[in-house]
C-alpha cells in the first residue's frame, strides 16, 4: 500500500485505463513516456500517500483523545486552552466556549485552585516533569485528580 503503482501500458482506451485503476494502480501512463512525466507522477503519488498516511494518524488520535476515559486538555505554552476533550469539558464546564477567546486551563476556577493550578503548570514547564495537584471544585466537595506532563510539540 505504501509503494505507488504506476501502469505504462501500449493501451490508450478508456475502458483500459479504468481497468487499471481497478486493479490498484496509483496512476496510469501510456506509452511512449518521457522520464520526467514518469518522475512527476511518482512524486505526485508518494505525496498523496504520505497525506493519506497522516489524516489516517490523525483520525486515530482524534478517536483516542474524542474517547479517552480521562480528561484531556491541550494548551499552549502560556496557558491557553487549545483543545479539550469531552470528559475534560464535563469536568470543567464553559472550557471551551469560544476558541477565539484567550482562555487559560485555570480560567473560571475558584482562587485557591487556580493558583495551585497555574503553580503546577508553570512546574511542570520549567522541569518537564507530571505534577499531581488535587483540587476541590465547587461546594460538593468532588475531587478533580489533576496529573500534568508538560511537552513542546513542535511543528
Amino acid at each position: 500500500a505504501q509503494m505507488p503503482v504506476v501502469m505504462i501500458t501500449a493501451l490508450d482506451d478508456r475502458r483500459s485505463r479504468i481497468e487499471g485503476i481497478r486493479s490498484g494502480a496509483d496512476d496510469f501512463l501510456h506509452k511512449p513516456i518521457h522520464a520526467d512525466e514518469l518522475k512527476a507522477r511518482v512524486r505526485t503519488v508518494v505525496s498523496l500517500n504520505r497525506y493519506r498516511s497522516l489524516a489516517e494518524q490523525k483520525a486515530r488520535f482524534e478517536g483516542v483523545f474524542a474517547h479517552a476515559p480521562v480528561a484531556i486538555a491541550l494548551s499552549d505554552g502560556t496557558g491557553v486552552l487549545l483543545e479539550a476533550n469531552a470528559r475534560a469539558r464535563a469536568w470543567i464546564p464553559g472550557l471551551l466556549p469560544d476558541p477565539s477567546a484567550a482562555r487559560r486551563v485555570w480560567d473560571g476556577l475558584p482562587p485557591e485552585p487556580a493558583d495551585r493550578l497555574k503553580a503546577a503548570f508553570h512546574a511542570a514547564l520549567a522541569d518537564g516533569e507530571a505534577n499531581e495537584q488535587r483540587l476541590v471544585m465547587g461546594t460538593s466537595g468532588d475531587h478533580l485528580v489533576l496529573a500534568m506532563r508538560s511537552v513542546a510539540i513542535t511543528e
